[in-house]
């Protein structure tokens, strides 16, 4: 049976135990990397960091059923008796953001590193002060290298990129990314506004400074899923989930048709969470627009889209029995294997199973390339 069929059936991730790796038949002598974890922040790291002056604006963490992040007594309320946070709570394995705990749970399952992004923090691109906003990513990255420390050699966390929307501080947040030693960072799938208030286009102008101090700092740059916004109305929480990786696409665009991978051609660029099989489709339908309207373009790619795609971008996957079908067109070299622990969409309790599946749909070569290679070679671990 496909972990994929399997996973129908799996319950809330609260009631699942990890599985031994034994049940994968692994080829011998290789070693997996999850390219998507998440940790939560678990200390009130932000009030006890913020200056005298904003500390009042610092949002608080504490626990509550749920790691909360936020400001309490601000909850917001959702109609129609839909509970949202009591579906996250059901959804998230709240004990796995304990690093003992997260380190048994990964060793049963085999998994020798992990690739670890922010959990609530994502909520935070829309933050109003912009000040604030800055202040919470970059004491988060702080946070973030003192939990690798935690576990050298095993977690690698990605950062947020702390400032994006003033070209002035660009230089200064990716600088803080590359000294701390992490291996890579995020930036949003919609960057919102710049510090002039004005829509920021990835593409356009305002953001070449950024892109020349990323490509600089020679870091794998991540868009992950999570910034649609939840749907509080009669299924609502699957809706959210079936559209979380459509935004891909727009970013994905910028990328190839608005110049940037030509005018930084060593820039390394992660979809993460959003699965594998949304890429022929997208590749499909960027191949149709080059071939067909390429002489009324502002800006003509200098290659056909596929070949930035081969270059320079990656996805991660946790089960994707479509996407590994259609692994010759898009490359077993350019996805990357994750468990996504310990959330309820992702492999714990049956990471075996899916490992599996993943070595009996391809070859030896590229099932070590899925399931660590790839990852090892990107992130430089």
């Amino acid at each position: 049976m496909l972990a994929e069929a399997k996973i129908k059936d799996a319950g809330l991730i609260v009631a699942r135990t990890a599985q031994h790796l034994a049940k994968a038949d692994l080829p011998p002598g290789l070693k997996i990397i999850s390219a998507d974890n998440h940790i939560e922040v678990t200390e009130d790291i932000f009030y006890e960091a913020f200056p005298l002056s904003l500390r009042e604006s610092a949002p608080r963490v504490w626990l509550d059923g749920y790691w909360r992040i936020g400001y309490p007594g601000a909850m917001q309320t959702y109609p129609e008796g839909v509970d949202v946070d009591g579906a996250l709570t059901k959804a998230v394995l709240s004990e796995g953001f304990d690093l003992d705990t997260r380190a048994r749970h990964l060793e049963i399952e085999g998994v020798t590193q992990e690739i670890v992004y922010p959990q609530s923090l994502l909520a935070f691109i829309r933050h109003p002060d912009q000040q604030v906003q800055e202040l919470i990513y970059r004491i988060y990255n702080d946070h973030l290298a003192v939990l690798a420390g935690r576990r050298p050699g095993h977690f690698h966390g990605v950062g947020i990129c702390s400032n994006w929307w003033d070209p002035a501080q660009a230089e200064n947040a990716v600088r803080q990314i590359v000294e701390l030693g992490l291996k890579s960072f995020m930036l949003p799938l919609s960057p919102g506004l710049d510090n002039a208030g004005k829509p920021i286009d990835y593409a356009g102008p305002g953001m070449d400074r950024f892109w020349s101090v990323a490509a600089e700092a020679g870091l794998p740059i991540a868009f992950h899923i999570g910034e649609v916004p939840s749907n509080s109305a009669r299924g609502g929480f699957g809706t959210f989930f079936l559209v979380q990786a459509a935004p891909f696409r727009r970013v994905f665009g910028n990328l190839i048709f608005g110049g940037i991978l030509d005018r930084h051609p060593n820039l390394q660029i992660v979809f993460a969470e959003g699965g594998i099989n949304w890429v022929p489709g997208a590749l499909q339908d960027a191949e149709l627009t080059y071939g067909a309207h390429r002489e009324i373009y502002d800006i003509v790619p200098k290659h056909p889209p596929a070949h930035y795609w081969h270059t320079n971008m990656y996805a991660t996957f946790q089960t994707d029995r479509i996407g590994l079908q259609l692994l010759a067109d898009i490359g077993a070299d350019r996805v990357m294997w994750a468990q996504d622990y310990p959330h309820g969409e992702g492999t714990f309790g049956y990471t075996a199973d899916a490992v599996r599946d993943i070595v009996k749909m391809t070859t030896p070569q590229e099932a070590r390339l899925i399931l660590g290679d790839t990852a090892r070679h990107l992130y430089r671990i």
